[in-house]
């Protein structure tokens, strides 16, 4: 048992000693429909029914890939476990335009968190659970913030548990809001601008 926890422990101190980030545009409901998919026979033995509301076309972000997946996993794993005898969780994602932001939620019904220590769960080394390592929440809001991005846990004990990641877009690929309709573009060829010119 001491062995396996210190196997354990260096898998963990090896994640939070992350490798450079290499961004690319990045389709989050892309991924995130990939990891569920992925992960739908753990949702099966737990009786865990995943329910997706994605937002169409939602802007593309400049992430890691394999970074964000691994956070979105993990948080994934987190709702599953905090749900013993099954349950439901939501995973949600829309545009923010007035924040330039996309927001993803991952909404369970599990046990919940109490007041007392929701300030904690983001500290490295803390967990409530017996077995836990105390570092997945930490290394999720460490690449939230690798990401110019921000993290946001509301949770009652006994009400489940939300938390909310939101991520900047790149402003030069989001998509623009505005009442102009603007008249479309017709493409002439020359011969046909001077057709009608008279040079006499």
């Amino acid at each position: 048992e001491q062995q396996n926890c210190y196997e354990e422990m260096v898998q963990l101190l090896q994640a939070l000693q992350q490798d450079e980030l290499v961004f690319e545009l990045l389709d989050l409901n892309h991924l995130i429909t990939g990891l569920v998919a992925y992960m739908s026979s753990m949702f099966n033995m737990h009786q865990v029914e995943c329910i997706l509301s994605l937002a169409d076309e939602l802007p593309h972000v400049r992430a890691d890939p394999t970074q964000l997946k691994e956070a979105f996993h993990n948080l994934i794993l987190n709702a599953v476990e905090a749900m013993e005898k099954g349950g439901k969780l939501w995973i949600i994602s829309k545009y923010i335009p007035t924040q330039a932001e996309v927001e993803l939620r991952f909404s369970d019904t599990g046990k919940g968190i109490s007041s007392s220590i929701r300030q904690d769960v983001f500290r490295p080394g803390y967990s409530t659970k017996p077995q836990g390592s105390g570092f997945g929440l930490s290394i999720v809001e460490r690449t939230v913030v690798a990401h110019h991005g921000r993290i946001v846990l509301e949770s009652t004990k006994g009400s489940g548990t939300t938390v909310a990641i939101y991520l900047p877009v790149d402003m030069e690929i989001g998509p623009t809001y505005t009442a102009l309709q603007m008249r479309p573009i017709l493409y002439e060829a020359p011969h046909d601008l001077i057709a009608d010119e008279d040079f006499a």
